[in-house]
């Protein structure tokens, strides 16, 4: 017994120092990946191809989510056009950083982005406003003086249509369960082997369920027409809405400067 112990506690023991040992180089392969990433990004960025720098940087971040690698990432968003989303990750990298080192500049390239957004908005509806002028029959539900008449629904809601339809084949399929077990009963009661001192009860319970399964039938086929009716007043063009999935880093880390940056 003693030596079986022995041998368990020796056995758990090197498990634990190997365990020890592959988490650390599990990390360390981590950070290597993420530098030799980020070098590669690095010269992506300063070369002028910022959507492939940008893919490099977001490599870089799941190897290593260090919180400076928004900053990198917005800066690629920045360049490209797309305002909203580096505002989102340069508010990320001032948010989790510790110390944010480039917080001044961060910050100013927010307010340059908020500007660049404020301007194209500006010109889109200056826009709108010039292409109603020259045709004042043309309408666009972008623009926000025709945005009631765009969204105005020309019928019910489908939600409608199919609750409806729901109802209708739970209440038919009450009636069908109902009505099989009124037939039942019914064989029961008119089965001349069945006892007397039943007979009383298969009739009650019978003619319970007949009554059940009728109104049920009824109130099914009410049911049936109401929504046939109703999926002709059904506006089933409604656009659904939609939802924008978004494969953001939302982890927190250190600090990575976009130019001469360190891990």
């Amino acid at each position: 017994m003693r030596y079986l112990m022995g041998r368990f506690v020796r056995c758990t023991s090197w498990l634990i120092v190997c365990l020890l040992i592959a988490v650390p180089e599990q990390s360390t392969a981590g950070v290597r990946r993420a530098k030799r990433l980020f070098r590669h990004a690095e010269r992506q960025y300063q070369t002028g191809h910022y959507q492939q720098a940008l893919q490099l940087y977001l490599k870089a971040y799941r190897e290593k989510p260090l919180a400076g690698f928004h900053f990198n990432i917005g800066q690629c968003y920045r360049n490209l056009g797309e305002y909203q989303r580096a505002i989102e990750h340069f508010r990320r990298y001032l948010r989790d950083s510790p110390r944010p080192r480039h917080q001044a500049l961060a910050q100013e390239l927010i307010a340059e982005c908020e500007a660049a957004l404020d301007e194209a908005e500006a010109a889109r509806v200056e826009a709108l406003k010039l292409r109603q002028q020259a045709d004042p029959s043309w309408a666009t539900a972008e623009d926000p003086s025709q945005t009631v008449a765009a969204n105005s629904r020309s019928g019910f809601s489908p939600v409608f249509f199919w609750t409806g339809v729901g109802m209708t084949s739970a209440l038919l399929l009450a009636a069908t369960i109902t009505g099989a077990l009124t037939v039942k009963y019914g064989d029961d009661f008119n089965d001349p082997a069945t006892p007397y001192q039943d007979l009383r009860e298969l009739k009650d319970t019978g003619e319970a369920l007949r009554l059940a399964a009728n109104t049920t039938l009824v109130v099914g086929l009410l049911a049936a027409a109401a929504t046939t009716v109703l999926y002709f007043f059904t506006d089933f063009g409604q656009p659904e809405e939609s939802i924008e999935v978004s494969a953001l880093p939302l982890a927190r880390g250190g600090v990575v400067g976009t130019v001469g940056g360190q891990f």
